[in-house]
């Protein structure tokens, strides 16, 4: 894999805008378009720090005959991709030997969600309603 660098020719301001970084330092997190939301890093990263990041889609969870959530799939989707990520570690190409010294060393993994809005869907819930909250 070949790994091409750029270089800037020139910086030139078109416009400025107002650009926010907030954090509710307590909690680490912050209301965006009124939905509470956690900044990535929530804790400190060691020099050089990285965290290797994945996702369970959560639409592929719901079990159409039982017009359920299929729990044991969830389950070993997360032991799955736990053991993707922490499996990735070592196989990983790294910009600068400080972040691969900080990835074996630290094992920072990150396994999120995405597809609740979907799940929601599946599941006949609307997406805000107190059912879903609830849920």
């Amino acid at each position: 894999m070949e790994i091409r660098k750029a270089k800037i020719k020139k910086i030139s301001i078109i416009q400025n805008e107002d650009v926010y970084d907030i954090t509710v330092e307590k909690n680490h997190n912050f209301y965006a378009n009124n939905i509470l939301v956690h900044n990535c890093a929530e804790l400190p990263l060691p020099h050089g720090g990285s965290c290797c990041l994945g996702s369970i889609n959560l639409s592929n969870m719901f079990d159409e005959e039982k017009n359920d959530i299929n729990w044991s799939k969830l389950a070993k989707t997360v032991v799955t991709g736990v053991r993707f990520l922490d499996n990735v570690l070592p196989i990983n190409r790294y910009p600068i030997p400080a972040s691969e010294e900080a990835a074996h060393n630290g094992r920072q993994i990150g396994l999120g969600t995405l597809g609740l809005h979907y799940l929601l869907i599946k599941l006949g819930l609307k997406y805000g309603s107190k059912k879903s909250l609830e849920f």
